[in-house]
């Protein structure tokens, strides 16, 4: 795991990453590499794919988190367990209503988009309201989990034509893309903080859809730039509607449940999750004005 602590020193932000030192003025980052000669002890690097998949397989089998999760299975005071339970009957009564959310999106401006791509994108909303009827936290991890995916491919293009010399080294478009991966990042650990994560089926649909969605828009992105990030603005657009529809439909629900710790780490001020969820909203509302934008600049 990685810590990550911000202060702010005479109008610069000082951060530690891994026991290292970076300081941003005014939100760029100084180029400086500021090396401390430990790192933190938890900090490793990954094993050969083989490995990886061997001692995934084998924590599996052992802990039987093939079918399901317990984020909070360490938890051990009496205290701290009857506050989980409460937070777990919070999280049951929380609800989704999926006719609202296609309601919202014939009500907003609509994407212009190629009608086989709306074909597509029409069919993937119809199996999320279908496979998540009922089921909202493990629907938002599913989305966010593969919300991470077009950056990464965007950032893996951009990276080779650099590595080609056909693109800027270190541009604004890459570092942009970067900002929104780790936003999204966020998001995901959010949720899994909330224990969405916690169901087999999910996790194998959410993380081998990743792959295939990672893969198409590395394609679309060599082979059709401003099609990937319409794409993205399609399913930005529908996670706001998606996450408006939840946060004020469970407005009072969410006012009473407290903020998980990775909650906090996204937004300190927060004082309960609907403030959380509002703000994961303004994000995706950002991520999908920003798609619209870049989707338009010239080649």
């Amino acid at each position: 795991m990685i810590s990550t602590m911000n202060t702010r020193v005479s109008g610069s932000t000082t951060r530690c990453v891994l026991n290292r030192t970076v300081r941003v003025y005014n939100g760029i980052q100084n180029p400086r590499y500021t090396h401390r000669v430990k790192i933190a002890d938890s900090v490793k690097i990954p094993k050969n794919v083989f490995g990886m998949a061997k001692d995934n397989m084998k924590l599996g089998l052992n802990r039987n988190i093939f079918f399901e999760i317990d984020p909070y299975a360490h938890v051990s005071s009496w205290e701290e367990k009857n506050d989980i339970r409460l937070f777990r009957n919070q999280i049951k009564k929380l609800t989704l209503d999926s006719e609202q959310i296609m309601t919202r999106e014939h009500n907003r401006e609509q994407v212009n988009a190629p009608r086989l791509m709306m074909i597509v994108y029409n069919l993937i909303c119809w199996s999320l309201d279908m496979i998540y009827e009922g089921k909202p936290l493990d629907r938002f991890w599913m989305l966010e989990t593969v919300a991470r995916q077009p950056y990464f491919s965007y950032i893996a293009i951009l990276h080779m034509y650099e590595t080609l010399g056909w693109w800027e080294i270190n541009g604004e478009l890459r570092k942009e893309h970067a900002q929104e991966e780790y936003n999204e990042t966020m998001h995901l650990k959010i949720m899994e903080s909330m224990g969405a994560d916690r169901l087999w089926w999910n996790r194998f649909l959410a993380r081998h859809g990743s792959i295939v969605y990672f893969i198409v828009l590395m394609l679309f992105y060599l082979f059709a730039p401003r099609y990937a990030y319409l794409s993205s603005e399609l399913l930005e657009r529908h996670a706001v509607d998606t996450y408006d529809q939840f946060y004020e439909e469970n407005k009072e629900l969410l006012m009473m449940m407290e903020c998980t710790q990775s909650a906090l780490d996204y937004q300190p001020n927060a004082r309960n999750m609907y403030d959380i969820f509002r703000s994961i909203s303004n994000d995706e509302n950002k991520h999908a004005n920003m798609m619209q934008m870049v989707k338009e600049l010239p080649n």
